[in-house]
């Protein structure tokens, strides 16, 4: 692993620091790091650089796979040079192992700045419908541009929670069996989650972990009051289901309802959720926002408008799934808060019509009754 110093020496040799300024202005180096060690170097009134170094032989392939998708995505690059839902990079230094991005300066993600706020902005939701939709929609990424396995991603592994090795039984914590064992008992449910994972598609570029804690927003140059997106960690990307993308963002707006309900031994579980901090009614509209703009910029028919949407809400009951599992790594039960979310999670799974329509705000295309939607996976079981 390299020090602070050799960092900035790596950045002076690659011609990204001059000597002069850093002596001249003085330069800030701080540590940031998470699963690979990371630094966010500042000069004054000069260049910032957010650099990731990969701290074993795992973290070096997906350093060098998230690489291989910046370059790919940059051929998409408009007119401006920009590819607008993407920070700069500068690339992987195969010599040091240092990967280099601008550093967003003043960026918040979603979470942060909702709460900032202190609401969901619909403006911002259709900024990230939008960005959404530009990578799936409109780069040119095929699988003859990418190379052997990076070009696919796979299904994401909780769709397989309900079977699960002996391995991952024998890893998991006690919390995480009983979340197992729920979706085990639960009429479907594992089923569902597998026919997800059969009907998994390859034919778009995905980003494969949307959270709020990567969409990263800053605010717009020349503007006020608006804002763009930049979506970061691509670690995970390649050809995939744009559903999922989507269900993730889904899922982020409902988990951050759910996680706001205050529950307690004085109150049903009804009367609990009028607590919550932040009402469901006060979310739909972004939620709804996000998605009219995202299927307007992918002009999707009625028909894959309905049939997306259904998936979408599916997938966001897995991603809750998921929420509920990194909860529970060490974990020996299951809260108040987790066993609802599994149980909602559950239901979603079961009625995603129904869920879209009350849940997320989003009522189906009007070209089509909610009597004429497609839905492969109810009618299988």
């Amino acid at each position: 692993m390299l020090s602070q110093l050799e960092v900035l020496r790596s950045l002076i040799d690659r011609g990204l620091l001059e000597t002069g300024s850093v002596v001249e202005s003085g330069v800030t180096i701080a540590d940031v790091s998470r699963r690979n060690r990371n630094f966010r170097v500042v000069v004054n009134r000069g260049p910032a650089y957010f650099i990731k170094q990969a701290s074993g032989l795992e973290d070096a392939s997906l350093l060098a796979h998230e690489d291989e998708v910046y370059r790919l995505l940059a051929v998409d690059a408009g007119a401006d040079g920009k590819v607008h839902y993407l920070p700069r990079s500068f690339g992987l230094d195969a010599k040091t192992g240092l990967f280099v991005l601008e550093l967003l300066t003043g960026a918040e993600d979603i979470r942060e700045h909702q709460s900032k706020c202190g609401r969901f902005s619909q403006s911002l939701a259709r900024v990230a419908g939008k960005a959404l939709a530009n990578l799936h929609g409109k780069n040119t990424v095929t699988k003859q541009r990418m190379s052997g396995a990076s070009a696919v991603t796979t299904a994401p592994w909780i769709l397989s929670l309900a079977s699960p090795s002996f391995r991952v039984l024998r890893e998991i914590s006690h919390g995480n069996i009983e979340l197992v064992k729920a979706l085990q008992k639960a009429p479907a449910a594992g089923s569902i989650l597998s026919d997800l994972h059969t009907r998994w598609k390859h034919g778009y570029f995905v980003h494969g972990d949307i959270k709020w804690d990567n969409c990263m927003v800053i605010p717009k140059p020349g503007s006020q009051g608006r804002w763009e997106i930049k979506l970061v960690d691509w670690e995970t990307a390649g050809l995939g289901d744009p559903c999922w993308d989507l269900g993730s963002m889904f899922g982020n707006y409902l988990s951050c309802w759910l996680f706001s309900i205050p529950y307690t031994d004085k109150e049903s579980v009804s009367q609990s959720v009028n607590l919550a901090r932040y009402p469901l009614e006060r979310i739909q509209p972004a939620i709804r926002s996000l998605w009219q703009a995202y299927r307007t910029e992918m002009a999707l028919d009625a028909q894959t408008s309905n049939e997306w949407l259904v998936k979408s809400t599916r997938f966001s009951a897995a991603r809750l799934i998921q929420t509920a599992y990194e909860a529970m790594v060490h974990s020996p039960n299951f809260t108040v808060n987790i066993a609802n979310l599994v149980q909602l999670s559950l239901n979603i799974l079961r009625r995603p019509l129904e869920a879209a329509v009350h849940l997320l705000g989003i009522p189906p295309d009007v070209a089509s009754s909610p009597e004429s939607i497609s839905d492969p996976i109810t009618s299988s079981h």
